[in-house]
């Protein structure tokens, strides 16, 4: 009974989307004609999305347009199954969907954070390990020298170091290359210094890192607590267009050395995989 409890928690979970699972389609009885509506719009949210964070990388304006064609398109993907299924279809996707439940009532469950991958190059540090750092807050960011927005975060990092390294918090940079320069030791290592930078980095030459921890945005900041759990993070400028990025990341900061923040459970030699947060797309041709 708590599985199935489970699947339809993970069913309602998925949202509209959970329409693309060949199981659900199957079992709501949808056409290939809706099927096919149903991807298309999904297709074009993630479009709009991808075309909003190309103008945040690139640090090329407001991205106005973009914001608009993404809230949008994301409009037409809900509405969408309301106006495509039947009456019976829609009656179907509910009963699969289950009972409705207040997630307010659970417990905060947090991610333990992907390790470091091994990097031969470390600017202002030994090799580092996450397991090493058991104890300690870690704010991690990842970032590409040559990236504008990257560039722009830097004098908050450097002024978390100089606030909370005598506190029981480490900053670790993760230089995970874009451009060919990037990828380049001596001039990841010449642009630490020109920056001023005086905190561990680690060259992430191959990006092993960067797909370690499913990274997808420079610049992008975590917040690691003691027990190593992911707790904040923050994609783009912390301060973009009026953003109070930084005082997320400081307020999430304060709260664990402080220890006012939520407990996260003791970490577990052994987790169960938890349910999807929505089916990958099928892929075009």
């Amino acid at each position: 009974e708590k599985l199935l409890r489970l699947a339809d928690l993970e069913r309602r979970a998925q949202g509209g989307r959970v329409l693309l699972r060949e199981d659900v389609a199957e079992v709501v009885g949808l056409e290939p004609a809706q099927s096919e509506k149903l991807l298309a719009a999904a297709r074009a949210t993630e479009s709009a999305a991808a075309a909003l964070g190309k103008v945040f990388q690139s640090g090329g304006g407001p991205g106005d347009l973009e914001k608009a064609a993404l809230l949008a398109a994301r409009e037409r993907e809900l509405k969408l199954p309301g106006d495509l299924l039947s009456k019976e279809q829609q009656k179907e996707w509910r009963r699969l969907a289950g009972a409705p439940f207040d997630t307010v009532t659970l417990d905060r469950i947090y991610p333990m954070a992907p390790e470091l991958a091994p990097s031969a190059t470390w600017i202002n540090s030994k090799p580092l390990s996450l397991a090493d750092l058991r104890g300690k807050v870690v704010i991690l960011h990842f970032y590409a020298f040559e990236c504008v927005n990257c560039q722009r975060n830097l004098p908050i990092y450097a002024e978390w170091q100089r606030k909370y390294a005598d506190k029981g918090v480490v900053v670790i940079g993760i230089q995970s290359p874009e451009t060919d320069r990037e990828r380049q030791p001596e001039a990841v290592i010449t642009a630490a210094k020109e920056a001023g930078i005086d905190y561990p980095v680690q060259f992430d030459g191959d990006s092993a890192t960067w797909k370690a921890w499913g990274n997808t945005m420079w610049p992008t900041v975590y917040v690691i607590d003691q027990q190593g759990y992911l707790r904040v993070w923050w994609q783009g400028e912390l301060n973009w267009q009026g953003a109070k990025g930084d005082e997320v990341i400081s307020k999430a900061v304060e709260k664990l050395l402080g220890g006012t923040a939520d407990q996260a459970p003791p970490p577990a030699t052994q987790r169960q995989p938890g349910p999807a947060a929505a089916p990958n797309l099928p892929a075009q041709r």
